[in-house]
């Protein structure tokens, strides 16, 4: 066969011209191509769904191994299996790869009997060599049939375009660590928009759980999977929430204790923090698609970075540290720095005189609220660099969750002053600027080290976290 043939007619399949097809695309030779049909060559009609609702809906043991491909990258054709080709088709938008494969397993069966099927796989899924290739055995045995061709319209069970705009339900979750008992544990409470206790579960268990947890949610998207990335100082792990997955991943570069997690766009920021003593002043960065650490950045030496806060306001990371002088010493003041994640520069841009030990943050209508160990609560204003003291909180506690809710602020939990936990819910309003203890409660007195906040389309009956399965991805 020369090459950007096309396969012969006395050919039943079409696994003998995939090399010639992709060197005629590599090449830019057209071949015969060009003689035939309007093949609408690499479109793709796949309407838009949500993924995660549509793997959820899955047969298990083909959630398993989309799991799988995912999780480790491992693909072969062995593992692809034809009678659920397409749901590997629909979820391979998120992984080129796994096309590829599928596109492999389908020209390896292709023949005379079910290349009308296949052509209209090929159409709905932008397979341009399996598109090419079927239309050329149709043509070689139906050439002189009036038996019409099937259109990708015709497929049946093919996803459903989703032409309104996307409701989602929302889910604060909150971590906690149990180091009390013999094999520590990493716990999880989900609450729902009205505040009601939907999953309490363990998640983790391990000796390497310690109080040092710190995470981020990664989530592209509202209808889109949400992934929660941990630490416990320099393993670094991702968990799949809907799936219940998890996966250790590249370890820090440097150890850390009392720093902060914080994702951006693809990337997740290890900031501050300290090891031995001494203050961690490296800014690391994850690409979670090249699964690697770099450091992009150094904290300028005022800044303590011991329990600060980290928060993203206008594509720029916002981080209040409490201020140190030239030896070391601390001061009753905080620093506010700025970070680039573009540039990789990073600023002092304000200083407040607030002094504490432990501080959280969260963003509400373009202002930055603080709320300290200290009960102190501040607005910052990230416009001008101003801020107004509010009223206090209600309760002095450290280790609480901090998140927002509608048009307000919350608090959850904490480690009162007598080292005693609560499970008090605090609330914040902006417009009358009053706190308020909510009625509603966590199922338990603990201290909150890490929150997140996950979106799930109304449309799914997806709780996360909440299947009581859980096994391990392998690491690569």
């Amino acid at each position: 066969m020369t090459k950007g043939s096309i396969v012969s007619s006395n050919s039943q399949n079409g696994q003998g011209t995939i090399e010639s097809l992709k060197n005629d695309e590599q090449s830019g030779c057209q071949g015969n191509l060009s003689n035939l049909p309007d093949l609408n060559l690499h479109k793709d009609n796949v309407p838009d769904i949500n993924i995660a609702e549509y793997v959820q809906n899955l047969p298990e043991f083909v959630r398993n191994k989309i799991a799988g491909f995912f999780g480790t990258g491992l693909i072969e054709q062995e593992t692809v299996d034809i009678e659920n080709i397409e749901h590997y088709l629909v979820v391979s938008r998120h992984c080129h790869h796994l096309k590829s494969v599928c596109e492999s397993k389908l020209l390896s069966t292709l023949n005379s009997v079910n290349c009308q099927n296949y052509l209209a796989i090929a159409e709905q899924f932008g397979l341009v060599f399996l598109q090419t290739s079927a239309h050329q055995v149709y043509k070689n045995n139906f050439s002189n049939s009036t038996h019409p061709l099937l259109k990708s319209a015709d497929l049946t069970g093919a996803p459903q375009s989703q032409t309104k705009k996307i409701s989602c339900k929302t889910f604060n979750t909150f971590f906690t660590c149990d180091t009390t008992s013999g094999k520590r544990a990493l716990t999880t409470v989900v609450l729902d928009s009205t505040e009601q206790v939907k999953c309490y579960r363990n998640i983790k268990k391990g000796d390497k759980i310690s109080k040092q947890f710190q995470c981020c949610c990664m989530q592209d998207a509202e209808d889109h999977p949400p992934y929660v990335y941990w630490s416990f100082g320099k393993c670094f792990y991702r968990y799949d929430p809907v799936l219940n997955k998890y996966k250790k991943l590249s370890n820090f570069r440097y150890s850390r204790s009392k720093f902060s997690l914080i994702s951006h766009n693809q990337f997740c920021f290890a900031i501050g923090g300290t090891s031995d003593g001494k203050t961690v002043r490296q800014i690391e960065e994850y690409n979670v698609c090249q699964r690697s650490w770099k450091t992009v950045s150094t904290l300028p030496v005022e800044c303590q970075m011991s329990y600060s806060a980290c928060v993203l306001y206008d594509n720029n990371i916002y981080i209040f540290s409490a201020a140190t002088n030239k030896d070391g010493c601390s001061q009753n003041r905080t620093v506010v720095c700025v970070f680039d994640p573009v540039k990789k520069s990073t600023d002092i841009v304000a200083e407040i005189p607030l002094s504490f030990t432990q501080i959280k943050a969260c963003v509400l209508d373009s202002q930055i609220y603080l709320a300290s160990d200290e009960g102190d609560f501040i607005r910052f204003d990230p416009s001008n660099n101003c801020f107004v003291r509010c009223q206090n909180q209600i309760m002095k506690s450290k280790d609480f969750g901090m998140y927002t809710d509608d048009d307000c602020i919350l608090l959850a939990g904490g480690c009162n002053s007598d080292g005693k936990c609560n499970n008090m819910i605090r609330k914040f309003c902006p417009v009358t600027g009053l706190w308020t203890r909510l009625s509603a409660k966590l199922p338990d007195c603990m201290a909150v080290y890490g929150t997140c906040h996950i979106k799930i389309p109304t449309t799914c009956s997806i709780i996360p976290f909440y299947e009581t399965k859980l096994f391990e991805i392998p690491a690569k």
